[in-house]
C-alpha cells in the first residue's frame, strides 16, 4: 500500500489511556507498527495523558505524530456550531473541540474517543456539514476494535477478540456509566449507545446459528 493511501486515525486522550488500563496497549501498538497507519494526537491531548509511559511508548511509535499547532478559528467555529446542534456539549472543555478540529484540518479518516457528547455532536457535525458517510468516520473503541480485528484476523483471533470487548466493557464502560447517569444527565439510550456496539462486535460472530464456544476455543 502506498504511504498516500494510509489511513489516519486522530486520537482522544482516552484512547491510548483505556488500552493500557486494560492491558491492551501491545496490541494497539503493534497493529499500529503492523499497518503503519497514522496516529495524530494534539498537543493538548497527549498533554492530559498523565503517565510518562504511556506517552514514551507512543511517541516510540514511528506512525505516531503529535501536532502542536491548531487552527484558533476552527476551534473557535466548531464550538459555537456544535453548541448549537448539540445540549450536551456546553459542558465541554475546549481539548475537546481541539481533538475535533485536528480531525477536520488533517482530513483524518478516523477520529477515536470514547466521550460519548464528543461523538454525538460530531455526527451531527458531519451532517450539518455535509460529509459523506465514508468521510471523517467517528469511531467509538468497540467500533476501533472490530476494525483492527476485521482487518487483521492474524493478529486478533476471535478468542482475543472477544476478550477484549469483555474486559474493555467491564472495567472501563460499567463504571463510565455510573458516573454518567450520576453526573453526566445521562439517560438509558446514552447507555444502550454505549453497550450496543460491543454486544454487536460479539454477537456478529455467531455465523448462522454457530457454536461461538467453538469459534472461541478453536481460536
Amino acid at each position: 500500500m502506498d504511504a498516500m493511501d494510509k489511513e489516519i486515525f486522530v486520537f482522544d486522550a482516552n484512547v491510548p489511556r483505556i488500552f493500557w488500563e486494560t492491558d491492551y496497549q501491545n496490541d494497539l501498538l503493534d497493529f499500529f507498527d503492523d499497518t503503519q497507519y497514522k496516529i495524530l494526537m494534539a498537543q493538548a491531548n497527549f498533554d492530559e495523558i498523565y503517565s510518562y509511559k504511556i506517552r514514551s511508548k507512543l511517541k516510540n511509535l514511528k506512525t505516531f505524530e503529535i501536532i502542536s499547532k491548531i487552527d484558533k478559528k476552527l476551534i473557535k467555529s466548531i464550538k459555537k456550531r456544535c453548541g448549537e446542534l448539540y445540549k450536551f456539549i456546553h459542558t465541554k472543555k475546549d481539548n475537546d473541540y481541539i481533538v475535533m478540529a485536528l480531525a477536520i484540518k488533517h482530513n483524518a479518516n478516523y477520529l477515536v474517543t470514547n466521550d460519548r457528547d464528543i461523538i454525538n455532536a460530531m455526527k451531527k457535525y458531519k451532517k450539518d456539514k455535509g460529509y459523506s458517510k465514508e468521510e471523517l468516520i467517528i469511531t467509538s473503541i468497540a467500533a476501533l476494535l472490530k476494525y483492527m480485528f476485521e482487518l487483521r484476523k492474524d493478529m486478533f483471533t476471535t478468542k482475543k477478540h472477544v476478550k477484549m470487548n469483555f474486559n474493555i466493557y467491564k472495567k472501563v464502560e460499567i463504571p463510565n456509566f455510573v458516573d454518567g447517569i450520576k453526573n453526566r444527565q445521562w439517560d438509558e439510550y446514552m447507555v444502550k449507545g454505549v453497550f450496543r456496539p460491543y454486544a454487536t462486535n460479539v454477537i456478529k460472530l455467531f455465523d448462522n446459528g454457530g457454536d461461538i464456544h467453538a469459534k472461541i476455543f478453536k481460536n
